[in-house]
């Protein structure tokens, strides 16, 4: 308990990082789900205008053998949960390495050598850390989508319990990543920046925000790896109907990632650290 109130102090100091990651998870669901809606009700009028004019075999014939893009294909497919969960993935990942400054400082400042002389718990330590921070992501972006399904007229795609199940696997492995970076790489500023162009750069390769057009097929078959692509088609398959059983390649592969990162971040801490007990 007393790790985790020292995090909630500290990031009460720093309140500038609170108020940039709300507004980054905000403004990402209000624009997918503004930008999703727009899309489908422009699809629906161009198709009316169309049948207006044509008959009904005539568009079919006319669609059967029209050529699609991969990108068109994917964003036909992709409905409104699967948009804003794919929108909110980057600024997700990125405040997981914002929030764990906490880390950075201790290593940084020598606290942890001086943690490691005490009985203090290294469970403990690490959970406060992971605790406070999968807060400070999952409160806002929970609330903001509870705010938006009570409003009249608005469809959020998932249930709130569905969002709160997808939202709990990406945040973790956000935060498992962002300890292993905070692990590997010494220093706040220079772990955050590794950590966050990480993010942007797997995040894009991807296509979380949509299809990617690459000419070059080792950087389709890269994103086609990546955890935030099974993230994005466990989304897509959650809200066709799919079960988190049926789609347990995706979530197998992003739950080990995430075990993986946090343990070897954990041993390489108590390596360096050694704490007297657990």
């Amino acid at each position: 308990m007393t790790f985790i109130i020292h995090q909630l102090h500290r990031i009460q100091h720093r309140k500038m990082y609170f108020i940039l990651s709300v507004t980054m998870t905000i403004l990402a669901i209000v624009a997918s789900l503004y930008l999703g809606t727009h899309q489908s009700n422009s699809s629906v009028t161009a198709l009316t205008e169309i049948g207006e004019t044509s008959s009904v075999s005539w568009q079919l014939e006319t669609f059967a053998h029209q050529p699609q893009s991969p990108a068109v294909s994917e964003a036909k497919d992709r409905g409104i949960a699967a948009s804003v969960l794919g929108s909110l993935t980057m600024f997700l990942l990125m405040q997981s390495v914002l929030y764990l400054f906490g880390l950075a400082e201790d290593r940084e400042l020598h606290y942890l050598e001086r943690i490691a002389t005490t009985p203090a718990s290294f469970f403990h330590y690490l959970f406060s850390h992971y605790l406070v921070a999968f807060l400070f992501i999952m409160v806002p972006a929970l609330s903001t989508l509870t705010l938006l399904r009570i409003l009249p007229g608005i469809n959020i795609g998932l249930s709130l319990v569905q969002y709160a199940v997808l939202l709990t696997l990406i945040i973790t492995f956000g935060i498992s990543f962002s300890m292993l970076i905070h692990t590997l790489v010494k220093g706040e500023d220079t772990a955050n920046m590794i950590g966050s162009s990480l993010v942007i750069l797997t995040t894009l390769l991807s296509g979380s925000f949509g299809a990617v057009q690459s000419s070059h097929p080792f950087l389709q078959q890269l994103g086609g790896f990546l955890p935030q692509k099974s993230f994005v088609d466990l989304a897509i398959g959650i809200e066709e109907g799919a079960t988190l059983l049926m789609m347990r390649d995706e979530v197998m592969g992003i739950t080990l990632l995430t075990i993986v990162f946090f343990a070897f971040a954990a041993f390489q801490l108590k390596k360096t650290y050694t704490f007297r007990r657990d």
